[in-house]
């Protein structure tokens, strides 16, 4: 009996170690996931800014284009 709870006590251990890592590994893929979320968002920020400051090079090109004629 003495044998069996050396070998209980010692599977308690591991499986507590065990779930620490897994929580461990559950919490860093979030912060993954969240940081990839936010430079998803970034990336279409600076998208619509480069689309914007697109629209404004062609009215200005065009403004100087009517200014010439």
């Amino acid at each position: 009996i003495q044998y069996l709870s050396k070998i209980h006590a010692n599977f308690n251990v591991i499986y507590v170690t065990l779930l620490v890592k897994i929580w461990y590994i559950l919490k860093k893929l979030n912060i993954l996931k969240k940081l990839k979320d936010d430079l998803k968002d970034e990336i279409g920020f600076h998208e619509e800014q480069i689309k914007r400051h697109q629209e404004a090079i062609s009215r200005h090109k065009q403004r100087v284009k009517d200014l010439d004629n």
